[in-house]
């Protein structure tokens, strides 16, 4: 499964030789001739997902990770990836009901929960559910405060809703939280960027 995850992360990259990176990561397990005998039947789908998406099928690779978060709701991995998917893919209702099909497969006081509320406050907001998105997010950031895709999907709800002051605060109050050490500062920063522009913009 490491190998598995390191293929993810190379290909969720999208940069310039992720295919080469993911292969590299997989090894013996990059061809489908690998002997797989000792693998459990959630490795073997897992690494059916990575090859499918180094063979450039992202969509078939979704579908995939779709039958393994129904077999198996407690799997993060594939519950994370496919979300990842679903927003290079921009389909706003798996982003949404790929999570919100797990959600009950988890028990509401699991720290682990707190991510996949994150998530799904994301696909709610990008399905126009501002509401229900910003207390989807608020629940993920007061599990996990430095859940940086979770503050990133408060801040959509912030600024969809016109509610720019309250984004410029949520922002700055949670700063030690998004600003360093993560995949999403530069993103989220643009997010805190565009919303004190807005606002100076305006008062």
């Amino acid at each position: 499964m490491g190998s598995v995850l390191g293929a993810y992360l190379g290909l969720m990259s999208t940069e310039e030789g992720a295919v080469a990176a993911a292969r590299s990561a997989l090894g013996p397990y990059a061809v489908q001739k690998a002997d797989e005998s000792a693998l459990t039947s959630r490795e073997r789908a897992h690494l059916a997902v990575a090859r499918r998406w180094i063979g450039g099928d992202m969509t078939g690779a979704g579908s995939l990770l779709s039958a393994i978060s129904i077999e198996y709701p407690k799997d993060l991995l594939s519950l994370f990836t496919g979300h990842q998917i679903d927003f290079f893919r921009g389909d706003a209702v798996n982003l949404r009901d790929r999570i919100g099909r797990a959600l009950g497969g988890w028990r509401g006081d699991e720290p682990e929960a707190g991510f996949l509320y994150g998530m799904y406050a994301f696909g709610l907001e990008e399905c126009n559910q501002y509401g229900q998105a910003a207390d989807a997010g608020g629940r993920a950031v007061d599990t996990n405060a430095d859940d940086v895709w979770g503050i990133h999907a408060v801040v959509h709800t912030y600024e969809m809703r016109g509610q720019v002051p309250d984004g410029v605060r949520f922002m700055r109050a949670r700063r030690r939280d998004w600003a360093e050490g993560n995949f999403l500062n530069v993103h989220n920063a643009w997010h805190y960027a565009l919303t004190a522009d807005i606002r100076a913009a305006v008062t």
